[in-house]
């Protein structure tokens, strides 16, 4: 099967999301472990929120790596096709996922420096 250049592209750039993703859970997943040596109970409602935080953003993340899967296995189905001749939609669908990869990532970045204070001021 041969795959035109912009199929290639995309599939490149959903393998560099999954990689980013990837990269969010596992430093959630550290910041898991400093959270839970820093627990105590004067700091029990900012460990709670950081447990929700932590919680909320690994399910954002998993919810994005599903619907990167969904629209992996779209291409995959159309074959030989052109990527930008199966419809507009895919194109659409492969944007709208990319604001939300960009999205995700801003809002860890944020969630990241709060978090940085937190243990700072700890």
């Amino acid at each position: 099967m041969k795959k035109d250049l912009i199929t290639i592209e995309v599939e490149g750039e959903h393998v560099a999301w999954i990689n980013e993703l990837n990269e969010i859970k596992e430093e959630l997943e550290r910041y898991e472990i400093i959270l839970a040596k820093i627990s105590s109970p004067h700091n029990n409602k900012n460990i709670e929120h950081f447990q929700n935080q932590f919680l909320i953003q690994q399910n954002a993340v998993d919810q994005l790596k599903n619907e990167i899967k969904k629209h992996d296995l779209a291409i995959e189905r159309n074959g030989d096709q052109p990527f930008d001749s199966v419809k507009f939609k895919a194109i659409e669908y492969h944007t709208n996922i990319n604001q939300k990869v960009d999205i995700e990532v801003k809002i860890f970045e944020e969630l990241k420096k709060e978090f940085a204070a937190f243990v700072e001021a700890e």
